[in-house]
């Protein structure tokens, strides 16, 4: 089972925070099973999420959205992406940069960029397919 496959990766060995998609039901429900120990934090574009996108304009040649982080802060995105789905990438890799301290205003520019590298540095999300993909790992 997929969603149990990456299930796995939420323990507190394996995960200091959990950054997981509110809009999509099934995760939901199961990020409720998450271990308290490990900190969870939602993302979406309903206002009941914790880092949410409103105000979204999606055009051909690009997309904005305000993106508000657990009533902290707020950010006015201009994204050169078309398409929900880039505005759903930006919200989880902004997200991903609060959790690890990055400063707003950091990641609006981070959002603004134009080219493909960001940097010299990197992380490697790895992504699941099923449980033993993780047990023998191998990725997919």
């Amino acid at each position: 089972n997929y969603l149990a496959a990456k299930m796995l990766l939420f323990t507190p060995d394996k995960c200091k925070t959990a950054l997981y998609n509110a809009d999509d039901e099934r995760v939901a429900q199961a990020m409720a099973a998450v271990p308290a120990a490990v900190p969870t934090h939602s993302v979406g574009i309903r206002a009941s999420a914790e880092i949410y996108a409103n105000d979204i304009e999606v055009g051909e040649r690009g997309c904005s959205f305000r993106l508000t982080f657990n009533k902290r802060f707020r950010l006015s995105v201009q994204l050169k992406l078309s398409g929900i789905f880039n505005v759903y990438n930006a919200m989880m890799a902004a997200a991903l940069c609060d959790a690890v301290g990055v400063k707003p205003d950091a990641i609006r520019r981070g959002l603004d960029v134009r080219e493909d590298k960001v940097g010299d540095q990197f992380t490697v999300i790895a992504i699941v397919h099923d449980a033993a993909g993780w047990k023998t790992g191998e990725i997919g």
